[in-house]
């Protein structure tokens, strides 16, 4: 398997001199794609190397640390700060860079989106003081079975010749296709330059290009009785990209108590227009409506005062005792729901 490249005149001359005076033929044989696919890619691309709060000293003041770095090629911000039993302080701050002789540093977006095409560049750099010449690979996996998609994303040349002068860069581009039914991609790219090389990998997000529409019917039906209800927007519709997501039935015994929960959102909302001043003079003449002609749940409302019950189940959860309920996110469902029962 041989993979040919050719530089024009102009280009090689400029990267190799009086010998490219004529023009360059780059060829990629088998060993050397035998040899890429041998390349470590990195992995951990975290932003965040490392935070230690809390160093000693020994007794000649000196101190030392290690970590694990991430290994993304960039720039990092080294801050140090130190403080002694007389709070006298001092601060420190450098600029540490990792890279390596030759780097690739591909611009991925955030996300895909389902049949979208689009082109992956990547940047390769050479830090060292001769010409490097090399091939640079682009492979996609499915994120969940880790199985090739190339094929799928149209990837077919996936290799590229890239020749980069001392001290330079170049850029490597891939023309791809998004296809359906994928929830995330494994990107793999890698370059090697004579003894040198390098790689990336990771996952990227792939985001369906449909639009999620909900249909919500209410549903009455008494004791011992039969209704039908139908989706006309379900049934009638002639769209020919609709795929049906999901069928949820929300069954309700006594609907009076949901209303009883949702007024006072009525009484306590914040503004003072008419409108709201109307909103809380209706919530509580429903709630006295309520309250008459229902008296069991009056009965429940009294014994809930008498016998000091207006927390909500949250609090009341004995398994729970041992958690710190405000470090917890239910903490402000659970606050509301006291409220609504005081009021």
């Amino acid at each position: 398997m041989l993979d040919i490249d050719f530089l024009d005149q102009d280009k090689a001359t400029k990267l190799y001199g009086s010998k490219g005076s004529k023009g360059t033929i780059l060829i990629t044989t088998k060993k050397s794609l035998e040899v890429l696919s041998q390349v470590k890619a990195r992995k951990n691309l975290s932003e965040t190397a490392f935070f230690l709060p809390h160093l000693k000293t020994d007794e000649k003041g000196n101190i030392s640390f290690n970590f694990t770095s991430p290994e993304a090629l960039t720039a990092w911000k080294l801050r140090l700060l130190a403080h002694n039993k007389d709070a006298v302080s001092g601060y420190l701050e450098k600029s540490v860079v990792t890279q390596k002789e030759v780097m690739v540093l591909p611009n991925f977006p955030r996300f895909l989106r389902e049949k979208d095409t689009i082109v992956i560049s990547a940047k390769i750099s050479n830090v060292t003081n001769e010409t490097k010449t090399g091939i640079a690979s682009l492979q996609f996996f499915d994120a969940t079975t880790m199985r090739p998609i190339d094929a799928k994303m149209l990837n077919t040349k996936n290799i590229k010749n890239f020749t980069i002068p001392a001290f330079g860069n170049t850029t490597a581009n891939w023309t791809i296709a998004i296809p359906e039914g994928l929830q995330g991609v494994q990107y793999k790219i890698v370059a090697k330059a004579g003894n040198f090389s390098d790689g990336e990998e990771n996952i990227i997000p792939v985001l369906t290009n449909n639009m999620l529409v909900t249909e919500s019917i209410p549903l009455w039906v008494r004791e011992n009785s039969t209704k039908e209800y139908t989706f006309e927007n379900l049934k009638n519709n002639t769209s020919t990209t609709l795929r049906n997501h999901q069928f949820t039935l929300e069954y309700t015994s006594n609907p009076t108590w949901i209303a009883i929960q949702s007024l006072p959102y009525l009484m306590e909302y914040e503004h003072e227009c008419a409108e709201q001043t109307f909103a809380r003079f209706y919530a509580n003449a429903l709630a006295s409506e309520i309250i008459s002609s229902n008296p069991k749940i009056a009965t429940i409302f009294e014994n809930w005062r008498k016998k000091g019950k207006l927390h909500s189940k949250l609090e009341e959860n004995e398994e729970l005792k041992s958690i710190i309920l405000a470090e917890t996110p239910w903490l402000n469902d659970a606050k509301s729901e006291d409220e609504k029962r005081k009021t």
